[in-house]
């Protein structure tokens, strides 16, 4: 299978390589309709999709939203070792927010994608920080609408 390299905006290799892909002259058509209608948009319109770490601070802190399921990273431990990190993401109001505390992740990854969440700061016991995290279903989920 033939593959495209991927280069950066600055004409840098970024070693990242991808399968070469081919559009329908339709759906290009339906693209480009579509660009047209995204740069007429108001900024304000936009929704970050960028992910941001959350790492809670004070007892009580809260973060909810909605459950969008785990990723692995690679990341580099305080001894030098590497391994792999286990992060669960949620969908804010503020945006994507990814967390890697234990407790918190550990809980998440047991709901279905798509859950409504609260996930609350319970604090430190030695090193480890605690959460509590709740799910919201359609019952007491909230609605205005009726």
């Amino acid at each position: 299978m033939s593959k495209n390299t991927i280069t950066n905006q600055h004409g840098t290799d970024t070693g990242i390589s991808v399968p070469k892909m081919t559009v329908s002259a339709m759906s290009f058509e339906a693209m480009q309709a579509r660009l047209k209608k995204i740069d007429a948009m108001a900024f304000d319109d936009a929704v970050s999709v960028s992910s941001v770490y959350w790492e809670a601070e004070a007892q009580g802190e809260f973060i909810r939203g909605v459950y969008l399921g785990t990723k692995e990273v690679p990341k580099t431990f305080d001894d030098g070792s590497q391994g792999v990190l286990k992060l669960a993401q949620v969908y804010s109001s503020s945006g994507v927010r990814v967390m890697a505390g234990v407790t918190a992740v550990d809980a998440l990854c047991i709901l279905p994608e798509g859950t409504a969440v609260q996930v609350t700061y319970l604090g430190k016991s030695g090193r480890t920080k605690k959460f509590d995290v709740s799910m919201f279903t359609e019952d007491n989920a909230g609605t205005d609408a009726e």
